[in-house]
């Protein structure tokens, strides 16, 4: 009977439209004449069920997922939108390994703020690059200063005593190699109170790594009579606590001090004291 037949084909249709799970249909329960449009309905049933595959693993960003078949007419759209993901994927990591040529088209509002990004990318990588070429010239200006001033200074580990820079060593840049700067056998003539200078510690809290201004001053006297003023700060620097020592040989001037001192007490004449 055709009304037979038009409720069973029209509930199956229903079930293929909304149902999570579809109603199969028994193809036998229909007259023969329906048959073949029973047929077409199950086929249709597999292009549904196979197109719901498909956009779930879509929607969820798995690419990789089985394809639908060529024959599937409802995927075609769908193919088209996984073809242009897999393209954009592919260009994301372009972009992210640093290529910033890349353009994206064909997705509308989200081409155009996938370029904005990538514009942006691309000035701010360039802005960096400058800034890190200044810094680079401004490094070397100071290392060309350091080592054109006549003190030595020296930069040394507060917690493992090591040298870490040194404006007189003999390879020019003042850096040391990690773990081989112990003997300061790098620099073009090893300081007397070098031992002195590596055990330095702020014992009594004087300067601060917070605070650039804080420093202390303290002389040391070798063992030859040299008099040394060192000048010392406690800041960070390449990711490590360290002390800078500004180290002054005023030998000479203390020297000179004491003769004028010598001189302001004595009498021209007689050459003897005359006051105190």
């Amino acid at each position: 009977m055709e009304d037979k037949n038009s409720v069973l084909l029209f509930e199956y249709l229903r079930s293929i439209l909304y149902d999570s799970e579809i109603n199969r249909l028994d193809i036998d329960q229909l007259d023969e004449p329906f048959q073949k449009l029973g047929k077409g309905m199950q086929y249709l049933q597999e292009a549904v069920e196979e197109m719901l595959r498909y956009s779930a693993d879509l929607s969820c960003g798995n690419l990789s997922g089985p394809y639908p078949s060529r024959e599937n007419f409802l995927c075609v759209n769908l193919k088209n939108l996984h073809a242009n993901m897999n393209h954009l994927t592919w260009q994301a990591k372009q972009v992210a390994a640093g290529d910033y040529s890349q353009h994206a088209s064909y997705l509308g509002e989200f081409s155009e703020a996938f370029n904005t990004m990538i514009e942006q990318l691309r000035e701010r990588e360039n802005l960096l690059m400058k800034k890190a070429e200044m810094a680079e010239n401004y490094n070397r200006l100071l290392i060309e200063l350091t080592h054109s001033h006549q003190e030595c200074i020296m930069v040394v580990d507060a917690h493992s005593g090591e040298i870490v820079y040194c404006n007189k060593s003999k390879n020019g840049d003042g850096e040391f190699a990690e773990g081989k700067c112990s003997t300061c056998c790098g620099c073009e003539q090893r300081l007397t109170i070098h031992d002195e200078i590596l055990k330095w510690k702020d014992t009594e809290k004087k300067i601060s790594r917070n605070d650039s201004d804080k420093y202390t001053v303290w002389e040391k006297e070798d063992s030859e009579g040299r008099i040394y003023q060192i000048t010392t700060y406690a800041i960070e620097w390449k990711e490590k606590e360290v002390y800078v020592h500004i180290i002054t040989d005023i030998t000479e001037s203390r020297r000179k001090g004491m003769i004028l001192e010598d001189k302001a007490y004595r009498d021209p004449g007689t050459g003897l004291y005359n006051r105190r």
